[in-house]
């Protein structure tokens, strides 16, 4: 990270924190922001012209953590040993009766060991992924991620409100054993909206836009007879290998990056039924990119499109000091990949890339889907006494990878369900809370089946596959899986509405039938943090 995009993180870190002094609304003690943050689905929208739902005059947090994960229960690209230390800050002001601001600013720091797989840092929203080929360079990976969103909601009138929000990622993911890499993602999101209160029914509108890059750079330290295969996987772990060198996709003179733009928006639908509020919000986005560059003397690899269907709908009841609330989400996205074909031509000295068309390689489906039941008790200011939520998440990937004249097919559904409870004992002086978590997790599907297309005529090309990858995958999402956790938090109560906290928390899962991975994983966590 440069030095001025840290001395920019500094700047908004402190003016985030700030936020808190603009003005104090009775015994801020007993604002739980998490418990304010997700009483109102309005102010977690993608439409920030809600916020000015916000109950409360202001609430900030600035927390510090530490976690430390052992186990080898994880995914194709995960590690069996790593820790991880992070800061971040959020907050919400009520600047004046008509005007919201919100904004976070976060650090994470990643540090895992006996790492492989890929060198993006999410494979699955990525068109292509680039794997490495041999299971035997596994070695230390480093990520570091920093996070800014702002947005600011405005009542014009009574009925009538705007708003804008933006958010800002950037990643530095490095692997520092041969083939080694450095992956830099830049990834931007901007909305902006209205909402109309018309009787007994909030109506919301916001323009949505992503744009999203990221781009690896390969090397090897010092000289080497070794060759470094790396596999351009399609999808399923099947596609074709490239040769470290000067040229492809891994060159190690050029970063060729992979572009991703989205755009649509969403409609917002907020109905008052007596006690009840009930949230929807339905979004359409399209999708276009690549990978490579635009430059006629370079190459454009890939291009692909797509679409992304979203909801995300809140029913919440409150009774006296109980609040109830069931939340569904549901994203869906397809997206469609195509290999360009070309020739490059050198006259004088002067390269030009001329391309004749294109073979689709990759269609995707994925979808991902949550239902949760969250009841709060005993609710005194903003702060429950007991929580209790149930709930389950969904998983669902389907692929068709083709290097004609073959294909392979893919398909994966899981489902994880989860029970917990939170027990807030509130004195004088602070609170001390207990939290316990279960959860149950499984799957289905088809590792794989390959095949040819019905023409005999074609040339059978060589196909590449990682398969040790294609089995850790599915694994990690098909097997049988327990998860049990546990949570002592203290609060301590400050002068002038300030809350100091400190938190342990262990999560452990176990899963008995694991052939690929290992059975167990185990994370635990330190949070110390401040809040006002």
């Amino acid at each position: 990270m440069t030095m001025n995009r840290k001395f920019a993180l500094i700047i908004l870190f402190s003016a985030v924190v700030s936020f808190g002094s603009y003005a104090q609304n009775g015994d801020k003690h007993l604002n739980d922001f998490d418990y304010v943050k997700f009483s109102d689905a309005w102010l977690t929208s993608q439409n920030a012209s809600g916020l000015g739902v916000l109950p409360v005059s202001d609430m900030t947090y600035v927390e510090v953590s530490g976690t430390k994960s052992n186990g080898s229960f994880v995914n194709y690209d995960g590690s069996p040993d790593s820790y991880c230390g992070a800061g971040r800050s959020e907050s919400f002001v009520r600047l004046n009766p008509k005007t919201v601001l919100y904004g976070r600013v976060s650090y994470d720091y990643f540090h895992g060991k006996d790492m492989g797989g890929s060198a993006f840092v999410n494979p699955y929203f990525n068109s292509v992924n680039i794997v490495e080929y041999s299971d035997t360079t596994r070695g230390p990976k480093l990520k570091e991620t920093y996070s800014l969103s702002g947005g600011v909601g405005c009542d014009l009138t009574d009925d009538l409100s705007i708003g804008i929000r933006a958010d800002y990622d950037a990643v530095d993911y490095a692997k520092t054993k041969d083939l080694r890499y450095v992956d830099n993602l830049m990834d931007m999101k901007f909305t902006a909206g209205a909402k109309y209160r018309l009787g007994f029914a909030d109506i919301g509108l916001n323009y949505y836009y992503r744009r999203r890059v990221e781009y690896a750079k390969f090397e090897v330290e010092g000289t080497t007879d070794n060759n470094y295969y790396s596999l351009i996987d399609y999808g399923g772990f099947f596609g074709d290998w490239e040769l470290f060198g000067e040229s492809g996709v891994t060159s190690s003179s050029y970063k060729a990056p992979e572009l991703s733009q989205l755009q649509g928006g969403s409609l917002q639908l907020g109905f008052r039924l007596g006690d009840a509020y009930w949230f929807n919000e339905f979004s359409l986005r399209s999708r276009n990119g690549y990978l490579g560059s635009t430059s006629s003397a370079r190459i454009m690899y890939y291009e692909h499109s797509g679409m992304e269907a979203e909801y995300n709908g809140r029913i919440g009841v409150r009774k006296g000091n109980s609040m109830h609330a069931l939340t569904l989400k549901w994203l869906y996205a397809t997206l469609q990949n195509n290999q360009d074909i070309y020739n490059m031509v050198t006259d004088n000295t002067v390269t030009t890339v001329y391309y004749y068309g294109s073979n689709r390689v990759g269609d995707r489906i994925s979808a991902n889907g949550s239902l949760e039941y969250a009841g709060d008790f005993g609710i005194r200011g903003n702060y429950p006494v007991f929580t209790v939520k149930a709930g389950a998440d969904a998983f669902y990937l389907a692929s068709r990878t083709s290097v004609y004249p073959n294909y392979r097919d893919r398909e994966i559904a899981s489902i994880n369900g989860r029970l917990s409870g939170t027990y807030n004992m509130i004195g004088k002086e602070g609170i001390c809370s207990f939290a316990l978590n279960l959860g149950y997790g499984a799957g289905s599907g088809e590792m794989k089946s390959d095949g040819t297309y019905n023409n005999p005529s074609a040339v059978s090309l060589v196909v590449r596959s990682t398969d040790f990858n294609l089995e850790r995958e599915y694994e990690y999402f098909t097997a049988g899986k327990f998860r049990a956790g546990a949570a002592l938090k203290y609060s301590r109560f400050l002068s002038k509405g300030m809350t100091v906290y400190a938190e342990l928390s262990d999560d452990f899962l176990f899963s008995p039938k694991a052939v690929y991975l290992g059975k167990t994983a185990n994370v635990a966590m330190i949070t110390v943090g401040l809040g006002f």
